[in-house]
């Protein structure tokens, strides 16, 4: 009896082992074609979107053109009926948007400036743009003094122990730990 039950459990195990593998390669295979058709889906919704927009601009035009020739139908004049209304509808809207308190402060703020007034401003700004190039140009050349060429460490090696002293210091200056800045070193 022991003897079918211990075979019984080995088959069960490789029923079970072979029915996980299945639940996980079907996952996976499910989790791809789901990505697949939503990328699909995604970029033909977007191609039928621009098509269906240009065919739209299209009529607009054709309606246009056909208005000014005098031969509309009127399924183009009302076409062109709803465009101005939607021209007016957003003209209305900006309009009432400059009626808003948060617009009102805005142009209060940052509107009025004179044209003297911008000149001001922007000469200010180029004299202190100059005045932070001259000091980047300080700093790089500070720091072009202060690099080391590959050539002179190499010179200073083969002079014997001057070489190894000057590396060293060379060294030690740049070794400075995170907490520099608090000690003052």
């Amino acid at each position: 009896m022991d003897r079918i039950i211990g075979r019984g459990r080995v088959w069960a195990d490789r029923v079970h082992k072979v029915t996980v593998f299945t639940i996980i390669a079907a996952s996976g295979i499910a989790g791809i074609l789901t990505i697949y058709s939503a990328t699909s889906l995604i970029s033909h919704n977007r191609r039928q979107k621009a098509l269906w927009i240009d065919r739209e601009l299209q009529k607009l035009l054709d309606a246009r053109k056909a208005y000014v020739a005098g031969t509309a139908t009127p399924e183009q004049i009302q076409l062109l009926e709803k465009e101005k209304a939607a021209d007016e509808e957003k003209k209305r809207k900006e309009e009432l948007k400059k009626e808003t308190t948060f617009y009102k402060a805005k142009s209060w703020l940052f509107g009025g400036m004179k044209q003297d007034e911008v000149n001001e401003s922007a000469s200010a700004q180029l004299e202190t743009g100059e005045e932070k190039s001259k000091i980047l140009e300080a700093i790089n050349a500070k720091a072009a003094d202060a690099v080391v060429a590959p050539t002179d460490l190499i010179s200073q090696e083969n002079r014997g122990d001057r070489g190894t002293d000057a590396a060293q210091t060379i060294t030690s200056e740049t070794k400075k730990g995170w907490a520099s800045w608090l000690t003052g070193r």
